[in-house]
């Protein structure tokens, strides 16, 4: 699952780029949709996307005002607008694509698949969803879909399997960027495997209940993010 944030100001373009991404790119989560700088910078900071959908003149200044201001700067930037004189600037930050409205289909395909392509490269996703621990005494290639959860231990991770747990000497930051798509950090000591949510509780701190019982807590400020994830791969 990539996730993504939309920066547009007008609705009109808002609902078509959904659209566009709904029909074409199913696994591509949009997680806000944002209208000016401040709400941006604060929708990225928080949800942490691969992907942004980023137009130039927004309420309260621009795009690149956004970029400027994001604490978190881990994605790949898709700009769309109106304004073509700009396209230096967006090459210079290193943008994916650079898409004049109206907006072309295939053009917005060629760009997507071209950011899609960037992402799982940075990931490092192996096709086979194999990964790499490596244990106190040894090193194990274990399947991705096995892992229950992962629990940070001081500078270790401990991963939880349906059959076993496995200390790894590697922190829980480096398995964050490793796992595949289906895996989220949804606490600053827990990593989970979002197809194994049963139930999410929202009280005071919130928690996961998973298949099997386990319970898992959440962070509030990742709840909503969560939620809107766990949405998006049961409509999968």
């Amino acid at each position: 699952m990539i996730l993504a944030v939309i920066i547009e100001d007008e609705i009109n373009s808002q609902n078509y780029l959904k659209q566009l991404v709904e029909e074409n790119f199913p696994d591509i989560c949009i997680l806000e949709y944002s209208k000016s700088v401040e709400s941006a910078v604060l929708a990225i900071d928080t949800h942490m996307p691969d992907l942004l959908f980023l137009d130039i003149e927004i309420v309260g200044g621009t795009g690149f005002d956004v970029l400027e201001q994001v604490t978190y700067k881990n994605f790949e930037v898709i700009f769309i607008t109106a304004y073509n004189q700009f396209s230096l600037q967006a090459l210079k930050k290193e943008a994916v694509d650079y898409i004049l409205k109206p907006i072309d289909d295939e053009e917005f395909s060629i760009g997507v698949n071209k950011a899609l392509q960037r992402i799982s490269s940075k990931k490092g996703l192996e096709k086979s969803e194999k990964i790499k621990i490596v244990s106190l005494n040894s090193t194990l290639l274990i399947d991705q879909h096995d892992i229950l959860y992962l629990k940070a231990d001081g500078v270790y991770t401990i991963l939880y399997t349906a059959n076993r747990n496995i200390i790894s000497t590697k922190n829980l930051g480096e398995y964050e960027k490793a796992l595949g798509n289906q895996f989220f950090r949804c606490h600053h000591s827990f990593i989970v495997n979002l197809k194994l949510i049963e139930k999410i509780e929202k009280s005071r701190s919130g928690e996961i209940t998973l298949i099997g019982g386990e319970k898992i807590p959440v962070s509030q400020r990742k709840i909503a993010t969560l939620n809107k994830l766990v949405k998006h791969a049961m409509k999968g």
